[in-house]
């Protein structure tokens, strides 16, 4: 059989003109190989072998062979162009409206009160007004003006700003001392509640000496009913 095969490969080239010969589905080759010489010719699926010659066929095609191993990866492309900038996006909505702050410490209106005795300040004198002036000759020797409480002016601080006061709230009050005459002075006297953050005996004491001014601010420590306290300085 190997010499028969052997036979086909060397002289399948001969018959007609060489072409390969298929059948009519294109898929058999057919050829008669000679039983004595192995000579082989292609014939045509018309044609018929001799008595001296054997038939023979084979796929006019081979198997599939496997696949192929996989290519090397080819190198990376160029960068393409940046494309167009897209189109502006719509405009979001409007974020909520954010917590009012906190009222101003000070009020900054004032009206002069004029300075001509000892008194207890009230809270309108001292949140609205703010402004103590003892003119030269008004009065006769040292005078004490006194602040209210410190639930007094916590509860109307809150009133007129129409906030709750807190602790840490400010406001202040100034005192022109216009007395010509040594030692014809005013002291800012501390109600309840009320303490003098300052040193005595210097010049930021409560004494507003005469020909001098004093500015005293005053800061709220303490807001808890029947506990209210302010402590207040001189400046």
């Amino acid at each position: 059989m190997k010499k028969l095969f052997t036979a086909i490969l060397i002289t399948t080239t001969v018959a007609l003109g060489g072409a390969w010969v298929t059948s009519a589905s294109g898929e058999q080759i057919r050829a008669c190989v000679n039983k004595s010489t192995r000579a082989t010719k292609i014939i045509t699926p018309k044609q018929k072998c001799k008595k001296s010659e054997k038939l023979v066929s084979w796929s006019a095609s081979g198997a599939t062979g496997a696949t192929g191993a996989t290519g090397a990866t080819g190198a990376t492309g160029a960068t393409g162009a940046t494309g167009a900038t897209g189109a502006t996006g719509a405009t979001g909505a409007t974020g909520a409206t954010g917590s009012a702050g906190a009222a101003g410490a000070t009020f900054q209106a004032t009206t002069a009160v004029a300075v001509t005795a000892d008194a207890t300040l009230t809270t309108d004198e001292v949140l609205t007004s703010r402004l103590f002036v003892r003119a030269d000759g008004a009065a006769v020797g040292d005078l004490i003006l006194r602040t209210p409480t410190a639930a007094q002016l916590i509860a109307a601080l809150t009133t007129k700003r129409g906030v709750t006061t807190a602790v840490g709230d400010t406001f202040e009050i100034i005192c022109i001392n216009i007395e010509s005459t040594f030692n014809e002075n005013f002291d800012i006297a501390a109600g309840t509640g009320l303490t003098f953050g300052g040193a005595s005996g210097s010049n930021y004491d409560i004494t507003v000496a005469n020909e001098t001014v004093g500015r005293f601010i005053f800061v709220v420590t303490n807001v808890t009913a029947s506990s209210e306290a302010i402590i207040y300085y001189r400046t």
